[in-house]
């Protein structure tokens, strides 16, 4: 595809979820109102996403299981959107999709078996330990991040605010959803119980002979597809070693991710636990080997909310505690909420990790 399109497309679709997200926040939770504002925008063009995305919210009608809008052109730029944000979503492409609630045949090793037969011989039949999932969003992962603006930044209309409010929210949601599928001691994730190891060192041969024995773990490397996933800090040490001749050990990687043994890097917080010492992982996933079901997206707004502005709520419903929160309506705020669902499911060895040292 020709470059210039992608940049178009991407311009486009970032434009939809800001003006989506503008309209919230000037409705401050009133759906009917967010409409009323956008079908008054006539400066917008191509706004019929946007409209017909907000006619279907105002309907309870159109949620599904999950509590979440089905598909909507807006939706889908959200999911896009967040390819850049979210682990699992940024392998999705290469993943086995199922329809949602859709009970699904897998198996825990193989997929099929195939060979050259001869005239009047048997066709080889895969004998395989077969079981049935149900992948459902709605008792899956729901991720969600708030993000909290004020009024007059909202009525100024400023693009270039109204752009970096999208990106803040989007990078909250991808990072919980990156946790929910890359932390091995979140019992969603896919590296829960997989197979790992510590690293030997941070010598280069150190490091390729702990790269050669994660490979060695996750037979479908080969399978396309495949990518490491690591914190950016791990990235850049890997860019910054060279060998005895002066040049570079691993030259396609950086703190953006590249590649490393020809397989793409996925740059993610959630592969680090910022403790004292921290503990970094790199992990080897196989999307080939995991099955992949996509909730709808919910974007909702609120002023008349009163929250707990902290990275470590202690607010509970089930278990009420006392806690410092901040009105919305009291400081001529509004609180932008975005979730997504998925679940998914992974064969056994469909990824490894090792934790690194660096």
């Amino acid at each position: 595809m020709d470059p210039v399109r992608i940049d178009v497309d991407k311009r486009a679709r970032d434009l939809l979820i800001s003006r989506s997200l503008q309209a919230l926040a000037i409705g401050r939770g009133d759906l009917a109102q967010s409409l009323a504002y956008v079908e008054g925008r006539h400066d917008w063009s191509a706004k019929g996403p946007i409209v017909s995305h907000f006619k279907g919210a105002i309907s309870s009608m159109n949620l599904d299981d999950a509590g979440m809008l089905p598909p909507t052109p807006v939706g889908e730029a959200v999911g896009e959107a967040l390819r850049s944000y979210s682990v699992p979503r940024a392998l999705a492409a290469s993943m086995r999709t199922v329809m949602p609630n859709t009970r699904t045949y897998t198996n825990s090793t193989a997929a099929a078996t195939s060979a050259t037969v001869g005239e009047g011989k048997p066709i080889p039949v895969l004998k395989g330990n077969w079981q049935t999932s149900t992948l459902d969003p709605s008792r899956g992962v729901k991720s969600a991040g708030i993000v909290v603006v004020t009024d007059e930044l909202m009525r100024s209309g400023s693009a270039t605010a109204i752009s970096a409010i999208k990106d803040d929210l989007l990078a909250a949601i991808g990072d919980a959803e990156s946790r929910a599928f890359v932390d091995p001691n979140e019992a969603t994730s896919i590296l829960y119980g997989a197979p790992h190891f510590n690293g030997t060192g941070t010598t280069i041969s150190a490091i390729l002979n702990d790269l050669q024995r994660e490979i060695g773990l996750v037979p479908a490397t080969f399978k396309p597809g495949a990518a490491f996933a690591m914190c950016m800090e791990s990235a850049t040490f890997l860019g910054t070693l060279y060998g005895s001749g002066g040049a570079p050990a691993f030259p396609d990687i950086g703190p953006q991710g590249g590649k490393l043994l020809g397989l793409p890097v996925i740059i993610s917080a959630a592969c680090a636990d910022e403790g004292s010492p921290p503990t970094r992982i790199v992990a080897l996933v196989a999307p080939s080997e995991i099955f992949w079901a996509s909730g709808g997206v919910m974007l909702t707004a609120s002023r008349n909310a009163a929250l707990q502005m902290d990275n470590a709520p202690t607010g509970d419903s089930k278990a009420p505690t006392s806690t410092s929160i901040v009105s919305m309506f009291q400081t001529d705020s509004t609180a932008l909420k975005g979730e997504v669902a998925a679940a998914w499911y992974g064969r056994a060895n469909c990824a490894a990790y090792f934790v690194s040292g660096y």
